[in-house]
């Protein structure tokens, strides 16, 4: 007998609500038929399960606000479609209008995406979402595992502690000065952090394939002033850089990075979206488990964090790229950055950069750039070098 079916109707519902994530709830309806029943009969029960799942206040528990905006938004592209399916009228309008009220600009605003998901939302969407959920959880894990295995096997060297920096190593085949050889360190699982940001990226990429296969040609309203015209044949990168535009470029970066990483996985750009959506996953079991022993932040490190989970979106991988690419005594300023993106640097907590060897990215100076110049192999940093020259900039004077 499935002993959720002796429980009254309120503590199932409170038990339900107290789950960790979505996945857990995804994994709890398919093992026992009478939570099943209770969610696909009581579907505004199951909408404000997964509200209070979502908006967790427990440390490390729940979506980040941002992500939740995401997930909601997504719910009401559905909705619109079943609504279409079935004839009925719907505002695909507002939906649009909405569109833009995923960017960081907008993060702290009023906005007209829900602040929660309607207590009529069909069940059998309910369900569909706790899927995909379940699903990207796979492939975040999967993406990290990729990502972080190839940024170990980096050979990092650090400057040397001292205040008068000489070319010791002299102008070689590398163009580079003697460092101190680094040897990266596995932090452990994935973190809390970490996770929510991959979750984004990918969830904001479901959102482009989505709207892309439901409206096919349209527009946006006003984005800082302008109608913002959506094509058909926009790829996931021109159509984000058209909607996330002044300074959300941590955001479409990290929208790249995942990007990159799926074109690998999937064998080309064209087979994402079933990637994303249905086609079988060739990844081990592993990817779907959390590790609660290895995903808690120290305090110290929680506090640096909190400005993204309060929904600003600067990472210190993003800060750590952006100043070796505008400051002026840096010889990456030219580097493109999907030179990084293999290595997943834009959405790492403070404790894995300062593991894979990047923590020196972070100190003023010549160390902000010089960890990180060993990201690019011989043909990159010959690019760099021809580039600097042909604007009277020679890195190998630095």
């Amino acid at each position: 007998m499935d002993p959720f079916g002796r429980l009254p109707w309120f503590a199932l519902h409170n038990i339900l609500s107290a789950l960790p994530d979505l996945p857990t709830l995804h994994s709890l309806h398919n093992a026992s038929p009478d939570v099943a029943a209770f969610l696909q009969g009581n579907n505004d029960l199951f909408a404000h399960i997964v509200d209070s799942i979502m908006e967790s206040t427990a440390r490390e528990r729940g979506l980040p606000p941002i992500v939740q905006r995401a997930v909601r938004y997504l719910v009401t592209i559905w909705t619109a479609q079943s609504k279409r399916e079935r004839q009925q009228q719907d505002s695909d309008q507002n939906i649009l209008n909405s569109l833009r009220y995923l960017a960081e600009k907008y993060s702290n605003h009023p906005t007209p995406i829900p602040t929660t998901i309607s207590p009529s939302t069909p069940a059998a969407i309910l369900c569909r979402l706790l899927a995909l959920m379940t699903r990207l959880r796979c492939l975040v894990h999967a993406s990290f595992h990729d990502m972080v295995s190839k940024a170990l096997q980096l050979k990092i060297e650090h400057l040397p502690r001292k205040a008068a920096y000489i070319n010791t190593r002299g102008v070689g085949p590398a163009h580079r000065p003697q460092g101190v050889p680094h040897t990266p360190v596995d932090v452990g699982p994935l973190m809390w952090i970490e996770e929510q940001r991959l979750l984004g990226s990918f969830l904001w990429i479901v959102i482009f394939y989505e709207l892309r296969r439901i409206y096919g040609d349209f527009t946006v309203p006003p984005v800082r002033g302008e109608t913002v015209y959506i094509s058909s044949l926009d790829t996931a990168e021109t159509f984000w850089k058209k909607i996330l535009c002044g300074d959300n470029n941590t955001q479409r970066e990290q929208i790249a990075t995942t990007l990159q990483w799926l074109d690998i996985k999937c064998g080309g750009r064209e087979n994402i979206s079933s990637l994303l959506s249905s086609s079988p996953l060739p990844l081990p079991n592993t990817y779907q488990h959390r590790y609660p022993e290895s995903t808690t932040l120290s305090d110290k490190e929680w506090e640096t964090e909190e400005e993204w989970i309060s929904n600003a979106f600067s990472t210190h991988g993003a800060l750590c790229l952006w100043e070796a690419r505008v400051s002026p005594i840096s010889p990456l300023r030219c580097v493109d950055y999907a030179v990084f993106r293999p290595y997943g640097l834009i959405f790492w907590s403070v404790r894995r950069m300062d593991g894979l060897g990047f923590r020196e990215a972070f100190d003023a100076g010549h160390h902000m750039w010089f960890a990180l110049s060993f990201v690019l192999n011989q043909e990159d940093w010959d690019e760099v070098v021809k580039w600097q020259a042909e604007r009277g900039f020679d890195p190998r004077a630095v």
